[in-house]
């Protein structure tokens, strides 16, 4: 059974109060898109990158994410929700130039906030890995994907969103592979993506240290992430990419 003791939260607690004392929950603003816009930008500019595709999509209706909430039994957290009342979507990918040759570099797949919170019953995995006991089964089908991001693999970014006491945490999963906790929350998440520009794999530099024990390819995956990031990004700061204890 997954084990979420140690695990960032996607629920946010208020850090500070407003002048008159009400608690100010942590959102996500318009400068965040921004970033991305700059970030795009900058790809389209350089020589090195080619942008394959970029889009971003309008924010839905407030009475459509409600109603999506009523339907499912939800109530996403204000912090999260905040990201939909910018964007409903954004999806950006790109390659670099290794050599004469164009690579696939990254990519970025943000779900709307109907995909995210409609129904992903039966679509996170094929049938239950062997040997899977009835907590895993469970804990798979509270999953709701949120960032399609490997263009190479079935890996995505999912929330974990049980009934009961929902925390909104962030795992690296594939149906059919071993599903890795992530050790950052979600607004941290949306910072990486910026640093990251998608790049392919980079949530193995964010996965929990004790999922990644022992395990040889996906260390690999750390490895490789980190030096192509220090080639393609020299400007981004990776401390918060480094491992505890497996560097």
């Amino acid at each position: 059974m997954i084990d979420e003791d140690s695990v960032a939260t996607g629920e946010f607690e208020a850090v500070e109060v407003d002048d008159e004392g009400n608690p100010v929950i942590p959102t996500v603003d318009h400068e965040w898109f921004w970033t991305m816009e700059r970030v795009v930008r900058d790809l389209h500019a350089s020589n090195t990158f080619k942008v394959v595709s970029s889009e971003s999509h309008r924010p839905a209706p407030d009475v459509v994410k409600e109603h999506l909430e009523v339907a499912g039994g939800l109530q996403v957290p204000t912090t999260i929700r905040s990201l939909y009342d910018i964007i409903d979507g954004y999806d950006l990918r790109w390659q670099y130039k290794a050599g004469d040759e164009w690579v696939d570099g990254g990519q970025i797949q943000l779900y709307g906030f109907g995909e995210v919170f409609g129904s992903w019953l039966g679509t996170l995995w094929d049938e239950a890995p062997e040997g899977a006991s009835p907590e895993d089964v469970d804990f798979t089908w509270e999953l709701r994907g949120f960032d399609g991001a490997d263009a190479d693999s079935a890996y995505m970014t999912v929330f974990h969103v049980p009934d009961v006491l929902p925390r909104y945490n962030l795992y690296w999963h594939s149906p059919h592979e071993k599903t890795y906790r992530l050790r950052i929350d979600f607004l941290e998440y949306l910072e990486c993506l910026t640093e990251t520009r998608g790049l392919c794999g980079w949530q193995y530099m964010v996965c929990d240290d004790a999922d990644l024990e022992g395990d040889d390819e996906a260390l690999e995956r750390v490895r490789q992430c980190t030096t192509l990031m220090a080639e393609l990004f020299p400007e981004v700061d990776l401390s918060r990419y480094a491992m505890s204890d497996n560097g």
